[in-house]
């Protein structure tokens, strides 16, 4: 489940996303990205709870990269993994645009 929080009134908008970062969810994860994009200043993307990712949630967030691109806006995504997956991440060269602010 996917809820829009604000920490402060003046801080960002944080899209908080519930479900895992595989292909079984993604389809799902990118409609509520995209609907949420549309109504609201989502500058944060916080997949806390989530604590894999795949191949398809790599390309998922290098999706999202791209769409806020074309709108003009930043964002952050913070992520909760493992050191493994961060590893990865960091081997494969995507770390350069993800805020990971939690390890397990």
């Amino acid at each position: 489940m996917a809820q829009k929080k604000s920490k402060k009134a003046e801080d960002p908008g944080i899209l908080q996303i519930e479900e895992e970062l595989s292909i079984g969810n993604i389809e799902k994860i990118y409609k509520t990205i995209l609907d949420a994009l549309k109504k609201e200043d989502v500058q944060e993307i916080n997949f806390k709870s989530s604590s894999q990712i795949d191949l398809s949630g790599i390309q998922l967030i290098e999706s999202i990269k791209k769409t806020f691109a074309q709108k003009g806006k930043e964002f952050r995504v913070h992520l909760n993994l493992p050191s493994s997956y961060i590893d990865l991440l960091i081997n494969t060269g995507f770390s350069s645009y993800i805020n990971l602010i939690t390890q397990l």
